[in-house]
């Protein structure tokens, strides 16, 4: 499944970066929410 998703990453107080991040293939006994 690994697909890029534009995710919001909180670094610090008023520190919010746009960055592309893989999403992961769960494995067999994981649910991806």
């Amino acid at each position: 499944m690994d697909v890029d998703n534009l995710s919001a990453v909180l670094y610090g107080v008023n520190d919010i970066r746009l960055e592309q991040k893989k999403i992961p293939t769960p494995a067999d006994n994981e649910l991806l929410i």
